[in-house]
């Protein structure tokens, strides 16, 4: 029996990246969000890792993809143009904590932005929203299966003394 390697692929910030099966997607979120739309007949998916709510709001427009009203409609037209139907497609949200609560001062924290922009343009475009793990104060591990759509979360561990990001 032949074992095959699935290919690992980072989503960075502002990446929107659409495959099919054999490829796992992968990212760490914070305040950003990443969005992993997945059709099941096709097994086709894609994530984008969004890092800002709305480019009206910004001065610094470059690159849009870091826009959830930019980046998330993208992500939809790449699946559909490998043969993706909207009506199939469903999401899966993870991010938009409050990393930095010292910062918000009791406004809407830049995650909690996020993470509602987001939810606004699929709503918009018609996707459905299956699972949502999203918002607290944590950063996240995100593992998109695109062979079956399966999306893995995890709280990232943080190093107390140093407070960076271990990746498990």
């Amino acid at each position: 029996m032949e074992v095959v390697q699935k290919r690992q692929v980072y989503v960075g910030i502002a990446d929107v990246i659409v495959s099919r099966n054999q490829v796992n997607l992968y990212t760490v979120v914070g305040s950003c969000i990443a969005v992993c739309i997945y059709d099941p007949v096709k097994h086709i998916g894609g994530m984008a890792h969004v890092m800002l709510p709305e480019m009206s709001l910004f001065k610094s427009k470059e690159p849009p993809t870091k826009f959830a009203d930019v980046a998330v409609p993208q992500l939809i037209t790449k699946i559909e143009n490998e043969g993706g139907l909207r009506v199939r497609m469903t999401a899966k949200l993870a991010g938009g904590a409050n990393v930095l609560k010292t910062l918000t001062n009791g406004e809407e924290s830049i995650g909690q932005k996020n993470f509602k922009a987001t939810v606004k343009v699929l709503v918009k475009e018609r996707v459905r929203i299956a699972d949502q793990d999203v918002l607290e104060d944590k950063a996240r591990t995100v593992l998109f299966n695109i062979e079956n759509g399966f999306v893995d979360i995890k709280f990232a561990q943080v190093n107390r003394s140093s407070n960076q990001c271990a990746h498990p």
